[in-house]
């Protein structure tokens, strides 16, 4: 007979999920502290030690832990980074890769156990509902995002409005049109911004600044990014997000609190290419996801865009063509400047534009 006590049952809940995962886990040498570690380390390969620790609001000696166990059950290895040997680096073995998949099959068995033949996608939104419920409003929570950089003052960004860009930390995913894309993510773990000192900044900047871009990287993997737009918006300035969308119950959660007034989507590239393009595996990537993104993004009631930025070695015109007929409106593509040897010029690109819409 269930508890009729909510923390009891969440407790409970906890409690028995750890021990189905860990008596699923006991022959690859792990239990259910790591796979979670071993999960976030695979999506975003080259992760830093404290990176992976602010994701997923780990203490340092359970990641230290947790990060030991993976490397003797030789499913991780670490690797100095290239810049700054102070700076360890984590990734995936080929052992683990061949395992990977069932890891995943563990995971998706056990919440469908859990689930049983309630509503999925009512329980998601429950637990995403309390989990926010219970950080906004019950604890005192820190607020902690990776940034990596910011752009102080600019016009460019968001129309009209004299902007501060916040550019935060880690991709999940793994393709070069992230990796070019997103040349402010590779600075070094010391010359990262603490979130306070940023809204410290920008609380003092009130009626200057008018607006704020958050740009990745990838946002919606940050831990603490839900908080962190609830922080800007209580300052009441405009916000402008740039989002893959991939991480669906994150944006849905932003968008249906009323978190940002514009969000620009990411297109990676046509349906027939999009999980080559991403570098994530058939098990990490769903086509549907980003549907539901576009769809979610299209009737929510608040300003968009779609876009793509083109690059020789991604995009054909067949494939602008084929995004352009799938998203149908809102649509743009762009230049990158700062890839010229790969990316179109701005004459390319009127050409092409004018093609695509025929």
């Amino acid at each position: 007979m269930p508890n009729k006590d909510l923390l009891m049952n969440i407790s409970i809940l906890y409690r028995l999920t750890q021990k189905h995962l860990d008596q699923n886990l006991l022959k690859y040498n792990i239990g259910a502290g790591q796979l979670l570690f071993l999960l976030f380390i695979n999506e975003h390969q080259g992760l830093k030690m404290q990176e992976l620790t602010t994701m997923g609001a780990f203490d340092k000696g359970t990641t230290t832990k947790s990060i030991s166990k993976l490397e003797d059950a030789k499913l991780i290895y670490i690797e100095n980074d290239c810049q700054d040997k102070r700076i360890k680096r984590l990734y995936t073995t080929s052992k683990a890769e061949m395992l990977m998949k069932d890891f995943y099959q563990i995971l998706n068995k056990t919440k469908d156990l859990v689930i049983g033949d309630l509503n999925q996608q009512h329980c998601i939104e429950l637990m995403d509902a309390l989990a926010y419920n219970s950080l906004m409003n019950t604890f005192d929570y820190k607020i902690d995002v990776l940034i990596v950089d910011m752009d102080a003052f600019n016009l460019k960004e968001y129309d009209g409005y004299l902007n501060t860009t916040i550019y935060l930390a880690d991709n999940n995913y793994k393709c070069s049109y992230s990796r070019l894309k997103h040349q402010h993510t590779k600075k070094q773990v010391d010359e990262t911004l603490k979130s306070e000192d940023v809204l410290q900044y920008l609380q003092e900047k009130q009626g200057s600044i008018q607006s704020v871009t958050i740009k990745g990287g990838e946002p919606l993997i940050q831990q603490g990014i839900v908080e962190f737009l609830n922080a800007l918006r209580k300052m009441n300035y405009k916000i402008k997000l740039e989002t893959n969308g991939h991480n669906i119950r994150v944006l849905k959660q932003i968008l249906e609190n009323n978190l940002v007034d514009y969000i620009s989507m990411d297109i990676v590239n046509s349906k027939e290419k999009y999980l080559e393009t991403s570098g994530l595996s058939s098990e990490e990537f769903s086509l549907e996801i980003v549907d539901q993104a576009i769809s979610l993004i299209k009737h929510i009631g608040i300003d968009y865009e779609f876009k793509t930025i083109a690059q020789r070695q991604l995009h054909t015109l067949k494939d602008l063509k084929d995004i352009s007929v799938w998203i149908q409106e809102h649509y743009y593509i762009y230049c990158d400047c700062m890839y010229q040897e790969d990316s179109y010029s701005v004459e390319e690109l009127k050409q092409i534009g004018l093609e695509v819409r025929g």
